[in-house]
């Protein structure tokens, strides 16, 4: 038994159409496996290729049980009183004023110049 890949699976190839479609990103390939006479005459044919066993299992993954591969798509729960296209935020729980308040507050002792007052000019201690 060969595994065979077919790239477009919307057209015939010598007359075989009877592969598997696989929706891979977006292209429609087709897949087989066929006895080693029938698929030596197959492979001549232009868009056809062999596969490892391990890429033919990668590529039959992607039909998920069913003979046409479909894309699920994820659903997302909303709130019927929402407008669905709006965004919305949490509002945080307001804290109580007890000890922490003390935390809260910093106070540090920093020596500042009063800015009205002109500096004074340094006396230097050189000779006159």
């Amino acid at each position: 038994m060969k595994n065979l890949l077919f790239e477009n699976a919307n057209i015939s190839y010598a007359g075989f159409d009877s592969f598997l479609p696989v929706l891979v990103g977006t292209s429609w390939i087709g897949l087989a496996k066929l006895e080693d006479k029938d698929a030596k005459e197959l492979l001549k044919v232009k868009g056809v290729k062999e596969l490892s066993d391990a890429d033919f299992n990668w590529y039959e993954s992607k039909v998920s049980g069913e003979e046409i591969a479909y894309r699920s798509f994820a659903t997302i729960k909303q709130d019927s009183a929402q407008v669905p296209h709006a965004t919305y935020s949490e509002k945080p729980e307001p804290k109580k004023a007890g000890d922490d308040a003390k935390e809260l507050i910093n106070v540090d002792v920093v020596d500042v110049e009063d800015p009205l007052e002109e500096p004074q000019p340094k006396k230097s201690k050189g000779k006159k």
